[in-house]
Order: C-alpha cells, then structure tokens, then sequence
C-alpha cells in the first residue's frame, strides 16, 4: 500500500511533523471544496470525502508530498518529518477482522531523500540491510555502510 501524505495548513505551522500527524491529517473527514454532482439528480452538492484503511499491506510506503502549488507560487516544503522506527499502525485501522490486521507493526528499512529545490536537485538513499541487519547510505554510483546506527529519525 501506497499513502501519498501532504502538509495540511495545520502541520505547516510546525517545525517537526510526527509521521503518524501525518497518517491522522489523511484519514480525517474533509469537505471537498468544488461541489460534486448528485448521483440521482445531477444538481451539485457539498460533499465530503474520507479514507479508511481496513487491511494492512506486507509492505507499507509512504510518500510524502513536498512540493507545494499554487496559482502564484511554487515551492518546496522543508519541514522536518519525524518518524519512528517500529510504526504502529493499529491506531490508524478502522474496525476490521482482517487477519493482516493482527500484526500493525512495521520496521523502517529504508529512506528516499530530496536535496535541492523545485526547479532541480539529487536523490539519495538510506537502506537497511536484511543480511547483516546495517544501515547503508546511496548516493549515485557510492554505497556507505554506517559504522554505528548514526541513522537521524528526523529527515527534511
């Protein structure tokens, strides 16, 4: 499973973001603000849109939108997203008996990081090992390993 998580205007007035802030601003109830057309009678409504997560994946990712537009701006987000290495996921599942349900926790292993801006910039990489259990940096053609877990739980 995919979750593609933006800044909220409420998050944006923060300098550190938990991860799991994150997961609640996407699962709440929102009011969307173009009305949406009447499936009996055509006419526009005020609607309202919200997400439940009723089963969990083996592998969960999260995506988290940096890039911000606007009809006079565009920018990148540079707040700091901390997340923890055990997720729980259980807070975040709606009632359900699905048996992926039973074990809500998820490892961190690996990490996707922007540097730069809008307009151009480089991807690197942080990883963790199945074999030998250490977390290894990428960047372009060079694979570091950490001598010690120096790994940051805090990114931006």
């Amino acid at each position: 499973m995919d979750l593609s998580l933006a800044f909220t205007r409420s998050l944006t007035m923060l300098t550190d973001i938990q991860l799991e802030r994150m997961i609640e601003q996407f699962l709440k109830e929102e009011t969307l603000e173009e009305p949406f057309p009447c499936s009996k009678c055509k006419s526009p409504q005020k609607s309202r849109k919200k997400f439940n997560i009723w089963r969990l994946p083996n592998l969960l990712v999260f995506h988290i939108k940096r890039f911000q537009h606007s009809r006079f701006r565009r920018e990148k987000l540079r707040h700091r997203v901390v997340f923890p290495r055990i997720l729980d996921m259980a807070p975040f599942v709606s009632e359900s008996t699905d048996p992926s349900v039973r074990n809500p926790l998820y490892e961190l292993y690996a990490i996707v990081n922007h540097s730069g801006y809008l307009e151009g910039g480089h991807y690197t990489a942080e990883a963790k090992n199945p074999s030998d259990g250490k977390w290894y940096s990428f960047n372009d053609s060079m694979a570091v390993s950490y001598t010690h877990l120096t790994l940051p739980t805090i990114y931006s």
